[in-house]
């Protein structure tokens, strides 16, 4: 199948709201007008609530009560509501997929991003749109299931028989996720580092030796598919290839110390979108 084939079925993804949309595209832009997002995000009343709900949340608020987006601008800081309001929007994205487990798929995902966030943290790389690329990161994936059902579900038996999803459906498909979520990604107007980084994030070093963010989503999901496999959080950041924290300069003590930290942080967010 041809990436032109699967784009142009990309109607069968649910649509971002126009604000996140706006929100993904602006990571790299210098002119952004704050109050007048925070009056957008507002009027939508279901992302604001889920925004809002967050914000007060204890992970967030540290005790101090926040009552309207510009509020939680105020206090979270603009990088901090952009990723909450993106991660609302996209938790919005599942299609109709008879048996396909979305809570399992967005659990893999924010665990990706809190663990993307926090090794950007660590390696001072864009924390924020750290995380946004690991919340992102598998979206390929809900297209070339929407698009390729039946010969998706072959994909699943490889997967749950060992095979790495990105080969898997390169095998069944001819493209993988990663490929699709970059094209998509360009179309909603990401910055292109995030889109390199799903393209790559399987082979980062061949394809982008140098882009951090490709290595820190590598790294993170990495974490992500051991911990879902049942490893312990000592043994997942063990397992972490030396080549990728090496060329990043992470310290894996320091990683290993927060990741339980994440963990509980990933589960929260799940808790507080509802997905």
């Amino acid at each position: 199948m041809e990436l032109e084939d699967v784009l142009e079925q990309a109607y069968l993804l649910p649509t971002i709201p126009a604000v996140v949309h706006e929100l993904l595209g602006s990571f790299d832009r210098s002119d952004i007008d704050v109050d007048a997002i925070s009056s957008r995000v507002a009027l939508d009343q279901v992302i604001a609530a889920k925004v809002l709900r967050m914000a007060n949340s204890a992970q967030f608020s540290r005790g101090r009560k926040i009552g309207s987006i510009h509020d939680a601008v105020m206090v979270l800081g603009f990088n901090r509501v952009r990723t909450l309001v993106i991660a609302s929007g996209a938790s919005t994205m599942r299609p109709d997929l008879p048996g396909f487990d979305h809570l399992a798929y967005w659990r893999h995902n924010l665990l990706t991003a809190c663990f993307a966030r926090t090794i950007g943290a660590l390696v001072k790389t864009r924390p924020e749109e750290c995380f946004v690329t690991g919340l992102m990161h598998r979206i390929g994936e809900l297209l070339l299931r929407s698009v390729e059902p039946e010969r998706y579900r072959q994909i699943d038996k490889a997967v749950a028989g060992g095979q790495p999803r990105l080969l898997a459906e390169r095998t069944v498909i001819g493209l993988d996720h990663g490929v699709v979520g970059a094209a998509l990604a360009r179309e909603w107007s990401l910055p292109g580092p995030i889109g390199e980084a799903m393209q790559h994030y399987g082979n980062p070093l061949e394809h982008l030796a140098d882009d951090r963010l490709a290595v820190i989503l590598s790294l993170a999901e990495s974490l992500a598919t051991k911990l879902a496999g049942g490893a312990s959080t000592a043994e997942a950041v063990e397992a972490l290839p030396p080549e990728l924290t090496a060329i990043i300069g992470l310290d894996v003590g320091e990683l290993a110390e927060q990741a339980d930290s994440v963990l509980a942080e990933a589960s929260d967010w799940l808790t507080l979108l509802g997905t």
